[in-house]
């Protein structure tokens, strides 16, 4: 989950990377090593946050759902009684 919400991100800071240059820099090339740079760094610097915050939220969201008995996780997590059957 937490590498698809990093590459959905990413790809979005990509377009926006892509498109913001296209806007406000045409025809001035002394401004393009600037866009072209951003091509890379937006999506690098959007994308590692974004996998960090969705692993913990994974992560929180799976350890919160062990304890109920109703949650989507108790499937998942069988307890001790329903191994040894």
């Amino acid at each position: 989950m937490a590498l698809r919400v990093a590459l959905g991100v990413g790809l979005g800071a990509f377009g926006v990377a892509a498109l913001g240059p296209v806007r406000t820099h045409w025809g001035q090339p002394h401004l393009m090593h600037g866009a072209v740079l951003s091509l890379g760094l937006w999506p690098i610097a959007t994308g590692v946050p974004a996998f960090g915050v969705a692993l913990i939220a994974g992560f929180v969201i799976d350890r919160l759902g062990r304890g109920t008995p109703t949650s989507l996780g108790a499937e998942a997590h069988p307890s001790v009684d329903e191994r040894s059957k």
